[in-house]
């Protein structure tokens, strides 16, 4: 709740025009939508900071077959080879539901690969995105092929330092997260999704 503060009070000082704005064509803002809308257009940032595993219980999984899913094995260690793209979203989320076959198509195609992983966590912003059901009816609607994490307690929203809706991150295969974006990935047609394809493939060239 409190990162979610800090955007309420980051819209009210610079978003207050937009919201002007949208009023008088009748257009919503949430405070997500503006924030992300404000950060899509900027580049991914180097990181190399340690990834933690994902925190949830089984129960928590949609899209797994009823199993958990961890980036590192037993022992702490990341999975050999295996390169992370790490999303956070939530569905009532303009920018997150523009961004989703993105992140499916990416997920469809290096299934096969078998190198590249897409994994989702779901944070809410609102009570009533809370609800698993709700994001499940989602999934099927959309066709979603990859992992959600359901992350109502946020704990893996502050694990990662997440501050807007939709964030997309890369850990690497020494399990380090290398570059983070923050919001619509093709903002007002900015391609930026091909800078991170282009990522993603420097790092599948690196040696484990």
């Amino acid at each position: 709740m409190r990162l979610m503060m800090s955007k309420y009070r980051i819209l009210r000082v610079t978003g207050g025009a937009v919201i002007a704005a949208a009023m008088l064509i009748g257009t919503p803002v949430r405070s997500s939508d503006r924030l992300s809308a404000l950060r899509s257009s900027t580049e991914g940032h180097r990181d190399l900071a340690q990834a933690p595993d994902l925190i949830g219980s089984r129960e928590d999984w949609l899209n797994t077959g009823g199993r958990s899913v961890h980036l590192f094995s037993p022992s702490g260690k990341p999975f050999a080879g295996h390169i992370y793209v790490l999303t956070f979203w939530t569905t009532h989320c303009i920018n997150c539901e523009r961004t989703l076959p993105i992140w499916n198509a990416w997920a469809k195609k290096y299934t096969a690969a078998g190198d590249v992983a897409l994994i989702s966590v779901h944070t809410p912003e609102t009570r009533w995105e809370r609800d698993p059901a709700t994001v499940a009816r989602t999934a099927r609607q959309r066709g979603l092929v990859f992992p959600i994490l359901i992350d109502n307690d946020e704990k893996n929203w502050d694990a990662y330092s997440v501050q807007s809706w939709p964030t997309t991150l890369l850990i690497d295969k020494q399990g380090r997260i290398r570059n983070r974006w923050e919001g619509e990935l093709n903002f007002e047609n900015s391609n930026l999704y091909r800078q991170v394809e282009a990522q993603i493939e420097i790092l599948r060239r690196e040696n484990p």
